[in-house]
């Protein structure tokens, strides 16, 4: 018993012992090696006049490349010539930044001595800044590369560009009428000629076309062809419905569901069925079209709702209340323009944007493109950038012109924003001013290179004040799936004129690579 006694007390003294040569503990019970070269926690000093929250940047901390970044990078334009740092370690005996300046001279300081100096990071791309972390044993060292990012583009700008090899192979002053739909993930371009003739084409990605069958009908408005996820609906010149339930062969007959009731138009789909405007004994009604049961149910119209030139429909989904189908501006029944936004919820239509007392800022037109994306929203008190769905109006004629402007809002029921002549969501000069374009939203995948390979560590802040790291793991996919919007054709006049052109947008910080 004695025996076991001495040798634990052994066991204890060898084990402070070793403690002792190695490192200490603090007060609060934390073991610090005398051979820690950690940077704790990383960030940069308050400075107003080069970011209103530059001490909120969250940075990086990659210990095994010895790496320290932004990941979400600084605005572009943010002038990083002297912006001083914050960094915690864990008992270094010595700190040391040395950069290079924009002249190329080299710079050196303690940042124990000075932690208030400031640095020149322009040519941080070059990897010219530098903190070398002396251990407590005055040996062991570690030199870090300091990045502070800044984009070179503004990241929440909405980039258009046209494509080149989309040119779809019609006679561009032929064209009487189109529509572009999306069935079963493709997108379906049918093209009425002044002669009759109607040409159908096919593509996955809006770079290549495939010419389908061509048929000759009575003349159609093409605006108005509608898919109810089985059948293909579309009203003609003389306001008859027309139905297909083949794509393939184009067979278009004139339907008899609108029985006694004349349809002027189809407004989309809600829960499978038709939505329509249709006029009994001169009344105008709205329609809801149930092609399985053969069945219509009328609801009267109000008389601020467009009869024509409403953008394509669109889905708002919300978790307090049903699905609504949404639609925007168009012309009403007396001939005037409109400006409001209608929502029908399966029961009753309703104007979302109060445009009839005036809280709308779009202005009264017809033939707009209305679609759903995304914009971000930023909290800068936590430095985040978060991804809100948006519904963007954009383009049509307002009565006097045809316009290419564009407004947003991620509150259908709130104010319209409109992107100024020098927003970064305005639409470039470069595409023509134009009135029933169809809009499509499709993922496709981007090859990304991301800064942050492999294991990272992030600075948190704990209860009791002391800084310390977490460890997380980061995949290294070299791509990514990326949204981006195909506006399709249009009119150049209020009298068809076929646009030949797709163009493709994106707003930019989607395609940066994911923040770890």
């Amino acid at each position: 018993m004695e025996f076991l006694k001495k040798l634990t007390i052994l066991a204890v003294v060898s084990v402070v012992a070793l403690l002792s040569s190695c490192g200490n503990l603090d007060e609060e019970g934390i073991y610090y090696s005398k051979q820690n070269t950690m940077i704790c926690a990383f960030s940069l000093q308050k400075d107003t006049s080069v970011l209103s929250n530059l001490d909120s940047i969250f940075f990086t901390i990659d210990l095994d490349r010895s790496l320290i970044y932004n990941a979400d990078s600084l605005p572009k334009g943010t002038d990083i010539s002297k912006i001083a740092v914050k960094a915690t370690f864990m008992n270094p005996a010595n700190v040391y930044v040395n950069y290079e300046d924009e002249n190329g001279a080299i710079k050196s300081f303690s940042y124990l001595a000075t932690s208030h100096a400031t640095i020149d990071f322009r040519k941080c791309e070059e990897n010219k800044v530098k903190m070398k972390v002396i251990a407590a044993d005055g040996h062991t060292s570690q030199t870090y590369t300091l990045k502070v990012n800044v984009h070179k583009v503004v990241a929440d700008s909405l980039y258009w560009k046209k494509i080149e090899t989309a040119s779809i192979p019609v006679q561009q002053n032929n064209v009487a009428s189109s529509k572009c739909i999306s069935i079963d993930n493709a997108y379906y371009l049918f093209v009425q000629d002044k002669g009759g003739e109607v040409a159908l084409y096919r593509t996955t990605n809006f770079s290549e076309w495939e010419s389908g069958v061509n048929i000759t009908l009575p003349s159609m408005d093409w605006r108005t062809l509608t898919y109810d996820g089985t059948s293909l609906y579309v009203l003609s010149a003389d306001n008859k419905l027309y139905s297909c339930s083949d794509i393939n062969t184009l067979q278009f007959e004139e339907s008899a569901l609108m029985g006694r009731y004349i349809p002027i138009s189809l407004v989309g789909v809600y829960e499978n069925n038709l939505l329509a405007i249709v006029k009994d004994n001169e009344e105008y009604n709205h329609a809801t079209i149930n092609a399985t049961e053969q069945t219509i149910t009328l609801l009267p119209m109000n008389d601020e709702f467009p009869i024509k030139g409403f953008s394509q429909s669109i889905t708002f989904t919300s978790k307090w209340t049903r699905d609504q189908i949404v639609i925007a501006c168009g012309e009403k029944r007396d001939g005037s323009l409109t400006n409001a936004v209608w929502g029908f919820d399966g029961t009753n239509w309703a104007i979302l944007n109060n445009a009839v007392s005036g809280g709308s800022l779009i202005t009264p037109r017809s033939g707009v493109v209305m679609f759903t994306y995304y914009t971000y929203e930023y909290n800068s008190e936590i430095d985040l950038h978060t991804k809100v769905l948006t519904y963007f109006i954009v383009g049509g004629w307002d009565g006097e012109k045809m316009t290419n402007d564009l407004y947003y809002t991620t509150n259908l029921g709130g104010k319209w924003k409109k992107a100024g002549a020098t927003s970064p969501m305005a639409l470039p000069s470069a595409i023509v001013p134009r009135m029933g374009a169809d809009v499509f939203v499709l993922d496709s995948p981007v090859e990304i290179k991301s800064e942050a390979q492999g294991p990272v560590w992030r600075d948190i802040e704990l209860l009791n004040t002391k800084n310390i790291t977490k460890l997380m793991s980061l995949t290294n996919e070299e791509t990514q799936t990326v949204p981006f919007v195909y506006m399709v054709g249009g009119s150049s006049e209020l009298q068809y004129n076929f646009i030949n052109e797709v163009w493709k947008g994106v707003i930019w910080r989607l395609t940066f690579p994911p923040i770890p």
